[in-house]
């Protein structure tokens, strides 16, 4: 008795010739023991079954394949791994197809194919992709505020990073650009795309990926004013100084303010600034609060107000056309669906950058009318030293 196995790949498992610019040959990796035959057809992404047949590609005139059909009008290992460059051209830059069929005689050691791949070159272009483990956030979901990938990429060189975000059903998003990732997620996980067309030459490097996120799924802030408020702090005697310091992210149109009260009072005293500093975009600021003999309480608390500014933005000249694409930087963080862009004939926009791509005819003149918001910001510590 005689047994056939049709075996196809899939979306998943397709070849990817994509970058490849020369395909040089195919490499097969099998074995076709006594009384057995494997054969071989292919197809380009989107186009028809075909086999190399005297002498050029033609189409099998079975395109609903059945291991009959494809070990009737295949290709064996052998025809396949003997076609030179030119007879393979045009799988260069494409997704192939490959249906492989396998017939064995009743009593004969089964056939195996264990690898197919179709070699090429691309110049000196090489590209190559890098997983991250796992990284767990929480138990259940929680929101991300922010992430931030530090890469170098010149003289050829570039870096795409791509983020997947796992939810409470245990379901992974596809990889996507990390800046669109979703903004809830108990997991996340990073894919990095690195390409390079210099080899010696160009530079393409990720070298860190930092995740903001919160603690849990309930977010401390709204839009407009966040309010943090700590709980009593109870000292064995009464307070007559405070020094207290914060420490945020750089936050542009934005306020923050720090205020304090004594014992069971309800009207918060705001303190004084007396410093700011700045290093590797985070921000340090100082506060201080001389209490006088009418308030001195052993029993404090202490206030933290974040103020989102907003406004809006009318008709506000950025420049004049070129027939090319410009870049604009704008100053405050525009609400998307708010923008309007006179005198130009198509624009992009990149939220997180705060970056206006526009193209507009030689000469024009173009200018933006916006409603903007703040950013939410957040605290990432908050200490207060008293004095008794």
């Amino acid at each position: 008795m005689t047994k056939k196995a049709l075996i196809t790949t899939t979306k998943a498992t397709a070849i990817d010739c994509t970058h490849i610019e020369r395909v040089t040959g195919i490499k097969i990796t099998s074995a076709e023991p006594l009384n057995t035959l494997t054969r071989f057809v292919t197809r380009i992404k989107g186009g028809n079954w075909q086999a190399f047949k005297n002498g050029a590609w033609s189409d099998v005139d079975t395109q609903d394949l059945t291991a009959e059909s494809v070990i009737t009008e295949g290709n064996s290992k052998t025809e396949l791994t003997a076609l030179s460059e030119t007879e393979l051209s045009a799988f260069a830059g494409k997704e192939i197809d490959v249906a492989v069929a396998m017939q064995v005689a009743s009593g004969a050691d089964y056939p195996s194919v264990s690898k197919f791949e179709i070699a090429g070159s691309n110049s000196q272009i090489k590209k190559d992709y890098f997983y991250s483990d796992v990284i767990k956030l929480s138990d259940n979901a929680v929101g991300i505020i922010d992430i931030d990938a530090v890469q170098t990429a010149n003289s050829g060189g570039a870096v795409n990073v791509y983020a997947s975000t796992r939810n409470d059903a245990g379901q992974w998003s596809n990889y996507v650009s990390y800046e669109n990732a979703s903004n809830s997620a108990n997991a996340i996980r990073f894919k990095a795309e690195v390409e390079i067309d210099r080899p010696g030459i160009s530079i393409a490097q990720l070298e860190s990926i930092t995740i903001q996120h919160l603690t849990s799924s309930k977010s401390g802030s709204v839009e407009g004013k966040s309010v943090l408020v700590t709980k009593p702090i109870t000292l064995a005697d009464e307070v007559s100084r405070a020094h207290a310091l914060i420490r945020h992210p750089v936050a542009e149109d934005t306020e923050f303010k720090m205020s304090i009260v004594f014992g069971t009072s309800d009207s918060f005293i705001e303190m004084t600034r007396i410093s700011t500093r700045e290093k590797n975009g985070i921000v340090e600021e100082d506060y201080e609060y001389i209490v006088t003999d009418d308030t001195k309480s052993n029993t404090v608390m202490l206030k933290v107000e974040i103020d989102q500014q907003q406004g809006t933005v009318t008709g506000e000249v950025l420049g004049t056309g070129t027939g090319r694409q410009q870049v604009y930087k704008l100053p405050h963080n525009a609400r998307v669906e708010t923008i309007e862009v006179t005198g130009s004939t198509s624009w992009t926009y990149k939220e997180k950058t705060k970056t206006l791509f526009v193209t507009a005819e030689s000469g024009n003149e173009v200018s933006i009318s916006y409603d903007w918001i703040a950013k939410t910001s957040y605290l990432t510590a908050l200490a207060c030293v008293f004095n008794q």
